[in-house]
């Protein structure tokens, strides 16, 4: 089998593989560890036989790397996706320890939907119910150098989406899905099974 793992690149404006392990022998669970800074992951996996056929298409999971006091450099954005419902209620909150983050949620189609960017190293807030379903991405930007830990609370209650703004909006780029499920890989290896292989026996006429 082969693994890859997919991050969001907000400069190239695609999703790139930040690390990757095949072609290796199958198992059932496999242990791994994500790379890289905070953001939205993507776990591809690519299976092949004994003679060389590969999987047309990956197994995919979607993972949130998530964890305490985050760190993010000035003008870095580092993005977490969600599936989210009709009507579905979320609340968002970004704790700095240090410097200044802000914070935006948004979809590919509609752009920023909601923001909270003040001045300062103040806690960021955003409440919204989300207004049709639709895969959102909210986005941490790196106004100043900073760390911050992030909550985000997904329920089905109904409140007024609230944000604040002091600082400039930056240009942000939504991702409009994961990464491509058929991708070129190099040939699986070819490898003899390890139990026996019988030919067919064929027999000769000869003359009496």
């Amino acid at each position: 089998m082969w693994v890859a793992e997919w991050t969001w690149n907000p400069g190239l404006g695609c999703w790139q593989v930040i690390q990757e392990q095949g072609w290796i022998p199958y198992e059932s669970a496999l242990e791994w560890t994500l790379a890289g800074p905070p953001g939205s992951r993507f776990i591809d996996v690519w299976v092949a036989d004994y003679a060389g056929n590969i999987s047309d298409e990956a197994a995919q999971a979607h993972i949130n790397l998530l964890y305490a006091n985050m760190w993010i450099a000035q003008d870095q954005t580092q993005s977490f996706n969600y599936d989210l419902t009709t009507g579905q209620h979320v609340e968002i909150q970004v704790a700095p320890a240090s410097g200044d983050p802000d914070l935006y949620v948004g979809t590919y189609d509609a752009g920023i939907l909601y923001s909270s960017y003040q001045s300062g190293s103040v806690v960021e807030s955003i409440i919204f119910d989300a207004p049709a379903t639709d895969w959102y991405t909210i986005i941490v930007y790196g106004w100043t150098n900073a760390m911050y830990n992030i909550n985000i609370d997904r329920a089905t209650a109904l409140q007024t989406p609230q944000g604040t703004t002091d600082n400039v909006t930056p240009t942000l780029l939504f991702p409009a899905g994961g990464p491509p499920i058929q991708v070129g890989l190099p040939n699986a290896p070819v490898a003899r099974p390890n139990f026996p292989v019988y030919l067919p026996l064929v027999l000769s006429a000869s003359s009496p």
